[in-house]
């Protein structure tokens, strides 16, 4: 084979190099773009899912206490617009994990003794959340259908006091 030959077939060989480099280059912007209008309906549909899981796992285990729409029944209300501004999501999942300490809410993940999953919790939790919108006006959501608390066991009685602590005798 003569130089001249060779030259050729290097050059065409040069030249679909760079063709299929180029058209690497343009796939590769293209196909992220397709993946991520894929990735991002994914993501709208598994939320969907995972509302629609906490809205049946919150009417079998939370509903009695807080309500079916979350207007609080013995508990908090959890569909307010006051607790729905206060709790973000992930507030909300890991107050029901590890229940409150002295509440009558108790732990509900399985890692703490309760019978629900981590995906179960977070489901509730999603769930909950999408009652922010339209959420009504419920300034004493805390303690509307809670009455008078039970004492702090442990706690000395602070009847009788008023004011500001007096300072003691050692700090004068």
């Amino acid at each position: 084979m003569d130089n001249t030959a060779l030259d050729r077939s290097l050059r065409r060989w040069k030249v679909a190099g760079v063709v299929v480099f180029l058209l690497l280059a343009l796939a590769l912007p293209l196909s992220q773009a397709v993946g991520t209008a894929d990735r991002s309906s994914q993501a709208v549909s598994q939320r969907a899912d995972l509302i629609t899981l906490g809205e049946d796992v919150y009417s079998t285990n939370c509903a009695k206490c807080h309500g079916d729409q979350g207007q609080g029944v013995d508990s908090p209300a959890l569909n307010s617009r006051q607790f729905q501004e206060a709790a973000t999501e992930d507030q909300i999942y890991h107050l029901a994990t590890v229940g409150i300490p002295g509440a009558v809410m108790p732990a509900w993940s399985n890692a703490f003794g309760g019978p629900l999953t981590d995906e179960q919790i977070r489901a509730v939790a999603a769930f909950i959340t999408t009652w922010s919108e339209g959420a009504p006006d419920v300034p004493d959501w805390r303690t509307k259908f809670l009455g008078t608390p039970p004492p702090m066991s442990g706690m000395p009685s602070m009847s009788g006091v008023s004011g500001s602590p007096s300072p003691s005798p050692s700090s004068a």
